[in-house]
């Protein structure tokens, strides 16, 4: 596909070099993306050679670009357009409003992110041929921030590449997706600054705190709420599809191992005892998104907990973040936040008495089970309709 010449609106820009991905990874994922209705930029799609240099149509397509995926791969670093992409779109980063900071995704594709820290074998910036010394500490300072940041390890000889491709689709299609910009939507600053309030009021001596969010825009709030916690944590690890990686061979112990990985931003395995004393003053935010559905999950998934506790101190913050609301009471958190307000358009209104004594877990399943269907659902008792009268609005279906 040709770099088109109009200033277009990219949902994503797929940074590569195409000998090592365009045949695989990323002739896939950009098929993966189209279908979702997700717009990719790939530079050079289609072509053998690709693009040697930094054009204005990859200038333009970059600013308009709302994701940055980037493909670390063997031979990356010996394109001078890969490493002024990346330089880039650091700079764009670094340099962005604190409420719009657009989201960078390293892929280490066969790589090791220390070697990309540090500029090592393929990544030894020295043998790039025609560069000078300044633009060569130009990249090798926005490697080093890049490799440090959240991102995916890929490795061809043990690893299937869906799952990899799956994990990027699922974090660019939950940002891409929002429903409403956290700049744009007092409901989310709301509902995310009853998170942080209800963390600073949490007794002193508790170690974490746990909060649960149920509700269809669960990822999207997870995303909107890291974005906003950069003031707050020295810390943040966010993982996506907890519910597989939980259920596979060595599932909590590996979900462990990544979580220190990512936390301390060590190059080599870290043990959860040497992970606690790294942590021990500072203060974390791990969000740990789509728990499922599945109760056969709970013991893993409080397994996963007791780790989580084990690690984190200073009254650092645990999101779990879920469609359905009873996996999160089954696991005790400290406090529950439904993602779908009072305010908020309802397309089904259950309506219930609580001096009818109608059991709770009924109620949920009820509601969860149109949820899963795609209905927003909202449950009102007798108080809640007469203190607000506007939740009646629009309403079409109740049940007395």
């Amino acid at each position: 596909m040709p770099i088109s010449r109009e200033c277009l609106p990219y949902d994503v820009f797929i940074c590569h070099w195409q000998v090592d991905t365009q045949l695989n990874a990323v002739s896939v994922l950009r098929g993966i993306f189209l279908s979702k209705g997700i717009i990719p930029f790939v530079v050079g799609y289609g072509k053998n050679d690709g693009v040697s240099e930094l054009n204005p149509d990859i200038v333009k397509a970059i600013q308009n670009s709302k994701v940055y995926v980037i493909f670390l791969s063997q031979n990356f670093a010996t394109s001078k357009r890969c490493l002024e992409e990346v330089s880039y779109i650091m700079h764009i980063r670094g340099t962005s409003d604190a409420s719009r900071t657009p989201t960078v995704l390293p892929v280490f594709y066969d790589v090791k992110p220390s070697t990309v820290r540090y500029q090592k074998a393929n990544y030894d910036l020295n043998k790039v041929e025609g560069s000078t010394q300044e633009q060569r500490n130009g990249w090798a300072t926005a490697l080093h921030e890049l490799s440090k940041l959240h991102g995916l390890e890929y490795k061809t000889a043990s690893m299937y590449l869906w799952e990899t491709l799956y994990e990027i689709v699922k974090e660019v299609e939950a940002i891409v997706k929002e429903v409403v910009p956290f700049s744009d939507g007092p409901r989310w600053a709301n509902k995310i600054k009853e998170v942080f309030d209800a963390l600073e009021l949490k007794e002193k001596s508790e170690e974490i705190f746990l909060v649960g969010v149920y509700g269809r825009n669960k990822s999207e709030f997870a995303n909107l709420l890291v974005k906003a916690s950069n003031k707050m944590f020295n810390r943040v690890y966010k993982l996506a599809n907890v519910k597989e990686k939980i259920s596979q061979q060595h599932g909590v112990p590996n979900i462990v191992e990544n979580m220190c990985l990512g936390l301390t931003q060590s190059s080599t395995p870290i043990d959860v005892g040497r992970c606690q004393q790294r942590l021990k003053s500072e203060r974390c935010l791990v969000v740990l998104d789509d728990l499922g559905n599945d109760m056969n999950d709970i013991d893993r998934i409080r397994m996963l907990l007791e780790e989580v506790r084990r690690i984190l101190r200073n009254r650092s913050l645990v999101i779990l973040a879920n469609q359905f609301q009873h996996m999160l009471q089954e696991l005790n958190v400290h406090r529950l936040r439904n993602l779908l307000t009072l305010e908020e358009k309802g397309i089904l209104s259950i309506f219930h008495c609580k001096e009818d004594k109608t059991n709770d877990s009924f109620l949920i399943q009820l509601t969860e089970t149109f949820d899963s269907r795609g209905l927003d659902v909202r449950l009102l008792n007798k108080d809640e309709v007469t203190s607000n009268s506007a939740c009646l609005n629009r309403t079409r279906i109740g049940d007395p």
